[in-house]
């Protein structure tokens, strides 16, 4: 047949025309479009998703298990007339069916039988019937495969019977087939196994004596429920054999009593006697020597020696049975292996112990071994598990540090390019890929056996052996996810690697062919070159299951031929071959995690550990790989549906998840949130180094965690808890909103928690005094709160409550942006007005006789004496003034004249402090409504500062719309808005320069000369007020704290204020007060300490230790008075700062309101 030619035209049956080509060019190019797109879709795709691996989700994957599809006589060269050949193959072929039976029990019954009672929906009448109903129909099949192990079984038996016959044609005296002894005791085995879950398993008899029970009353009345009494009676009948067959515990009884028979009859129709019997112990004792030799060598399997154990005691029964005696120095020999393999581990749960199993099917046992031999034995066993147990720490420590290691050396490797190995790089491969799988096996092994003695003897773990337990699953699902993310590199450098193997081994059998063939020609010698040749053939090609069978089983043909290196060697890299061909299974098989299922009462404990170490919590995702293995053998469960009981599993775990781990730690993250925003109150001492801060931002990178059909996200979880959390709590107190604003800032910043506003109503205050009840109560705010020129807040001195009031600017914010700004204007009038009242009594004080002919007499004082006095006011004088007011008398309150004057000129602060704060709760009630503003700039708008009502295009741009007239007076009134609050925001009003304008003209005028000594009072007031100031603070350390304060900024305010409106701040200066202050606190404290220092010969020790604690005092009262003293000076430099401009006539004026604003004064004073 010829070939197809796509552009010729005979081939699509047309005639050779230029059409045709046409058409042929045109779909070419459209098809080289297409892959073009094509390539470019994909290219997008891979460049906007990163590589994320999840052993949970691979959609295409590597199989690196090689199944047989051919039969084992393909596998065999055909050597006509030879009958080793068929010797071979029988055996191949049973051990290949022996095999598969021992899978099929562990796939199909196992899991079947243990998960019988899982998921019980409850004690309703009814539920136990059905739940044993739908198991039924698994004993009919489990009958079919008993039934199916014991012809095979009795069929070994005949042919090892035949081939070990004296008269056989082969010579089979130094022939032994350990191997196929080993699969028939790994077949009684596990017919053992069914009998331990059966009996174990309380929940199937129980349930079967309900069943039992029921059938036997709907056969009493079959025309109640419409049923054949004929076939329930044929039910009946056909459950009781079940039950005598499978539910007896004698499945193994039975089993071994029917090969026994077998075996005896077999025997009975050779002409040589016991010749079957001899070869038998011939072959366990060499099993025994085979089994205690490979203990503790590098290519054995823990698990692997305990199953060995288990079928060679089972292979032993049946010996024992057959010869019906008892071999006491076999027994002796199996009975010491023990101490080398305590526990065997079976499937689920359940364990083998040697001892048992002898004293329950070997008569005679007890003779052999006595009750001191066997309470020895048991001590052995519980010290190794006590060892065992008290050494998973360390174990697991070097367990991490192997794993690491081989993770480290596996990825160097992996870079090497596959097509360029050389030998050694196959042999470090070859190495690497078994190691792996031996760490699996021996991870596996160790955490099972730890969690199935426990629970078998009903022993109590400790939660750091649990963790430590834990921490092997996490390393031994680390390997497995190490294999799987090379898988494609596994899967073809496994292929070199088996090709180098069969090689060797082939060169190996190569060098004794030769040699054998320079001997001299027998028949045995014939026999061995064709199971050499039957080994070559098995080696040669793809090595698959059943090749290697063939190999092991002709290799047993051939004794004594090879040398002990090269049977060493052989054997070497056959066991290499046996790893590598069954990879991916004895992976899956070695990490498989389902075996949590039976002890997830440790799951909660773990997610403990997981939370309280706060390190790597992305180990979790290697544990939830474990629990992903639990799935698949619930789907086997009969009784139930299987889906109901994974997903209770599923759902069990993500409520211990969310108990053990989730809910502690949105906690924490908010019991963190609340010390990172409330940081400046005083908190206790967080120390990193004595108390390290936990980092959970981690918990909340973590990748989604998946379950069967469960899917959780830790991050949103976390910012839905915060939402909901932060949503109640401010519709709780909504006071406390911006708090919950910065929590959400802070879970942003550090944990990057996108959480989403509350959107509650925008008119929320905060708890507070509202500015219009200051305003109209404001001559007792003055009175009753004290200012803080920093943080612009006022504080309530006392209070009748257990907490203070606070007002600052956020609070006027609120209040305007309820109020409007109008209020604004109008709380500096009613202030002005207050200010009247006030500078009445200011007035009248510096005219009384008294205190002016004072002053006067310190005026004239200083004036005369300046240049002695180093142009300094005397800080003597000042207290002498102090003394001086002092014998004028005292209020009602106990209060001189002074601390009256004193208190008028702090509340005339705060009165000023005040309207500071009402500005700058303006601009911040502006800056909070210009935000909204877009960038004007950026439409071509300008806004002239100078104009309140600039327009400022809104309304140009609607006229140019041509829009409704409604809509063009709307934005008419969006640019005066806008005009306004851009003014207010830019410029502010300059509130203290109105109120100087107001009424400094009117203190500098003649009338008002009284007025014109003020500064001379300073000195004594501020004397007077540190004094007040650090008696105030000793208030607060004592129970009854009337009266305490730790902030008085309004006198400091107050000061600057009027020097400024009468002028005087050069006055005031030149008397150097603070500097004169300063000099005699230092010299007072210098006397205190050169007087605490010196020490004469007249005064005695006692006397010096009676004045010592004195002068300490003084000098800490002296450095305190100097603390305070000094920070007047710089509050009153501050506030000084608000008056800086130009005089009081150079700023701008309003020539009526200013005018009569300044006359009405002049009649109040």
């Amino acid at each position: 047949m010829s070939a197809f030619n796509f552009y010729d035209p005979s081939s699509w049956g047309v005639e050779d025309d230029n059409s045709c080509r046409a058409a042929c060019d045109a779909q070419v190019a459209v098809f080289g479009k297409f892959l073009e797109e094509y390539e470019e879709k994909l290219d997008s795709l891979s460049s906007g998703c990163d590589y994320v691996w999840d052993p949970c989700l691979h959609p295409v994957s590597f199989e690196l298990t090689v199944d047989d599809v051919t039969a084992a006589a393909e596998s065999v060269p055909e050597i006509s007339g030879d009958p080793v050949r068929k010797i071979v193959l029988v055996f191949t072929h049973l051990c290949d069916e022996m095999k598969s039976l021992i899978a099929e029990a562990e796939n199909s019954f196992f899991d079947v039988l243990c998960l019988y009672g899982e998921g019980e929906p409850g004690i309703d009448e009814g539920n136990t019937e059905m739940m044993i109903g739908k198991f039924v129909a698994v004993l009919p099949e489990l009958d079919a495969f008993v039934r199916r192990c014991r012809v095979v079984l009795n069929n070994c038996v005949l042919q090892l019977s035949a081939a070990f016959d004296p008269k056989a044609p082969v010579d089979v005296s130094n022939v032994h087939l350990v191997h196929v002894l080993q699969c028939f005791g790994g077949v009684l085995s596990t017919l053992y196994t069914l009998d331990e879950i059966i009996k174990l398993q309380p929940h199937i008899l129980k349930h079967w004596i309900t069943y039992k029970r029921l059938l036997k009353n709907v056969r009493r009345e079959p025309n109640e429920f419409k049923v054949d009494n004929a076939k329930m009676s044929a039910l009946i009948d056909l459950l009781r054999n079940l039950e005598d067959a499978l539910l007896s515990d004698k499945i193994f009884v039975d089993s071994l009593a029917d090969c026994s028979d077998t075996a005896r009859v077999s025997e009975a129709g050779t002409k040589s006697k016991n010749h079957f019997a001899a070869e038998w112990k011939e072959c366990l004792t060499l099993w025994v020597d085979q089994l205690d030799a490979q203990v503790g060598q590098t290519y054995e399997l823990d698990r692997r020696l305990g199953q060995q154990l288990m079928a060679l005691a089972c292979c032993f029964v049946f010996y024992t049975s057959v010869v019906q005696g008892l071999d006491k120095k076999l027994v002796k020999q199996i009975w010491e292996l023990q101490k080398k393999i305590p526990v065997v581990l079976l499937h689920a749960q359940h364990v083998w112990i040697l001892d048992d199993f002898f004293v329950q099917h070997l008569g005679g046992f007890a003779s052999v071994i006595d009750r001191r031999a066997m309470s020895s034995s048991a001590a052995f066993r519980s010290n190794y598990m006590q060892q065992k147990t008290a050494s998973i720490g360390r174990d697991e420590v070097a367990y991490g540090v192997q794993v690491c290691t081989w993770t480290a050396k596996f990825e160097e490797l992996s870079k090497l390019e596959p097509s360029k190995l050389r030998i050694e790089d196959m042999k470090r491969f070859a190495n690497l890929f078994i190691q792996g799988i031996l760490y699996a096996h021996r991870l596996s092994f160790t955490a099972k056996l730890i969690l199935n003695v426990h629970a078998r003897f009903v022993k109590p773990m400790s939660k750091a052996d649990i963790a430590c337990v834990c921490r092997l699953i996490e390393l031994l699902q680390s390997i497995r996810a190490t294999y799987h993310r090379h898988g494609m590199l596994v899967a073809e450098i496994t292929g070199y690697v088996m090709q180098h193997l069969s090689f060797v081994a082939l060169t190996t059998l190569a060098g004794v062919k030769k040699r054998l063939l320079n001997e001299k020609p027998s028949s045995r010698r014939s026999d061995i070159l064709t199971a050499l040749v039957l080994t070559e053939h098995a080696l040669n090609g793809p090595v698959t299951k059943v090749k290697r069978l063939v190999a092991i089983i002709a290799m047993a043909f051939a004794p004594k031929t090879l040398t002990e290196g090269e049977f060493q060697a052989l054997e070497k890299n056959l066991r290499k071959m046996e790893f590598l061909c069954d990879l991916g299974s004895s992976l899956e098989k070695a990490c498989d995690g389902s075996f949590l299922y039976w002890h997830r009462v440790i799951i909660p404990i773990y997610f403990d550990d997981v939370l309280s170490c706060e390190t790597n919590p992305h180990r979790i995702h290697e544990f939830f790989s474990a629990l992903e293995d639990c799935i698949a053998p619930l789907s086997h469960c009969r009784h139930v549906q299987s889906d109901a009981l994974s997903d209770r599993f599923c759902a069990e775990v993500m409520d211990a998840l969310e108990r053990q781990i989730l809910l502690p730690l949105c906690n924490k993250i908010e019991v963190d949130l609340r010390l990172q925003t409330h940081c400046h109150l005083q908190l206790e001492e967080r120390n990193p180094f004595s108390a390290p801060v936990a980092d959970l931002s981690d918990f909340l990178r973590l990748r989604p965690l998946a379950l069967g059909k469960f899917t959780l996200h830790v991050k949103k979880y976390v910012e839905d808890y915060l939402d909901k959390t932060f949503y109640t709590l401010t519709t709780i107190a909504l006071h406390d909103w911006k708090t919950y604003g910065e929590m959400r800032s802070i879970a942003r910043l550090k944990y990057g928690a996108e959480t989403r506003e509350a959107h509650l109503p925008s008119q929320t205050l905060e708890q507070g005094l509202d500015v219009l009840e200051i305003m109209r109560n404001l001559h007792i705010f003055v009175g009753k709160f004290a200012y803080n020129l920093n943080t612009q807040t006022f504080i309530e001195v006392s209070s009748n409550n257990k907490h203070l009031e606070s007002i600052g600017i956020r609070h006027v914010a609120n209040s305007i942006r309820t109020h409007g700004p109008g209020i604004m204007n109008t709380t500096v009038n009613i202030t002005y007005q207050f200010l009247k009242k006030k500078f009445q009594i200011f007035s009248q004080f510096l005219f009384d006789d008294h205190i002016k002919s004072r002053l006067m007499k310190d005026v004239r004082y200083f004036k005369e004496n300046k240049d002695s006095l180093g142009q300094k006011y005397p800080y003597d004088r000042a207290e002498e003034f102090n003394r001086g007011i002092r014998r004028l008398g005292l209020t009602p309150d106990g209060q001189t004249y002074l601390d009256k004057f004193r208190v008028l000129i702090t509340q005339i602060g705060n009165a000023m402090g005040f309207v500071r704060m009402i500005r700058s709760g303006g601009l911040h009630s502006c800056g909070k409504a210009a935000s909204f503003i877009p960038d004007l700039d950026t439409y071509g708008i300008s806004v002239d500062n100078s104009d309140l009502l600039t327009n400022v295009g809104f309304k140009e741009m609607v006229e140019q719309a041509e829009l409704s007239a409604e809509t063009k007076e709307a934005g008419s009134s969006v640019d005066s808005v806008v005009a306004e609050i851009c003014k207010r925001f830019t410029r502010g009003t300059q509130y203290f320069r109105l109120l100087v304008q107001v009424l400094g003209p009117v203190f500098r005028d003649g009338k008002h000369g009284h007025l014109k000594n003020f500064f001379i009072i300073i000195p004594p007031l501020t004397v007077n007020f540190v004094e007040h100031f650090i008696a105030s603070q000793e208030m607060m350390l004592k129970r009854n704290c009337d009266g305490a304060r730790f902030t008085d900024d309004g006198f400091a305010m107050g000061i600057a204020f009027i020097l400024k409106l009468l002028n005087q701040y050069e006055d005031f200066d030149s008397l150097h007060w603070f500097t004169s202050a300063q000099s005699k606190l230092e010299k007072d404290a210098e006397i205190s300490s050169s007087t605490a220092d010196r020490v004469t010969p007249v005064v005695d020790s006692a006397t010096l230790n009676k004045d010592a604690p004195t002068m300490t005092l003084t000098l800490k009262r002296l450095q305190k008075y100097q603390t305070e003293l000094d920070l007047l000076r710089y509050n009153l430099s501050s506030a000084r700062i608000f008056f800086q401009w130009a005089t009081v006539d150079d700023g701008p004026q309003e020539p009526g309101s200013l005018r009569s604003s300044q006359q009405s004064l002049n009649k109040s004073l």
